[in-house]
């Protein structure tokens, strides 16, 4: 760690190359001496420090709360949509199998596949082509993962607004959407329904909390 004029730090990973540089203000309050910067005023020091815990525990709290939605929706959005391959499978079952499968065996797999297959039938019903319909869902998901794409700079700078090591931002967002698709699909009994939400909240928001409070959390 390299300082200039005590106002500008720098830190160098020899192993990786990574470079951090940062400015005295931005750390002011953390490194705040209160017999030297305050004359041993430690009320003034106390209500400072708890402040500025409380703000970075509620940035974390409100950010992890954000990124939560933002991909418990992406998932569920996806998942929704996945049943479009349905469709070009069936299409092709009928274009290279010798018997072509009867109503009653689509109206089953339309059953399983929920909304977007109870829309399909409705298709089938009026002998409208279902290109239409794929192509929406597709573009949603284009939509929706172009939109989470962008909220990860916002997501950067609400949870990571200090230096922190090597990609740790992109590693943290992938293991969220990762936590959101194994909670939806696995996370069925009531116990489990009732307690794992609070656990796993506290975890990540205690994390996030500890790497907001270094300069460099490594």
């Amino acid at each position: 760690m390299f300082t200039f004029r005590r106002e500008t730090g720098f830190l160098l990973n020899n192993s990786t190359s990574e470079q951090w540089a940062w400015r005295e203000l931005q750390f002011h309050n953390t490194l705040l001496n209160p017999k030297i910067d305050l004359n041993s005023q430690y009320t003034i020091w106390f209500v400072l420090t708890f402040g500025q815990k409380c703000y970075r525990l509620v940035a974390a709290t409100f950010g992890f709360m954000i990124l939560s939605f933002v991909n418990g929706m992406i998932v569920r959005i996806a998942l929704l949509c996945s049943n479009v391959v349905i469709f070009p499978t069936l299409y092709c079952m009928n274009l290279f199998s010798s018997t072509r499968m009867s109503p009653a065996q689509l109206a089953i797999i339309y059953q399983q596949m929920g909304a977007i297959g109870a829309y399909a039938a409705y298709l089938d019903r009026q002998g409208k082509s279902k290109l239409p319909y794929i192509m929406g869902l597709l573009a949603t998901l284009l939509v929706f993962y172009f939109m989470q794409t962008s909220c990860q700079f916002l997501w950067t700078q609400i949870l990571f607004p200090d230096p922190f090591a090597g990609h740790l931002n992109d590693l943290y967002f992938a293991y969220s959407n990762f936590l959101e698709f194994f909670v939806f699909i696995f996370i069925r009994t009531r116990s489990s329904i009732k307690y794992c939400a609070k656990y796993l909240t506290l975890a990540n928001v205690a994390f996030l909390f500890y790497i907001n409070s270094y300069m460099y959390a490594a």
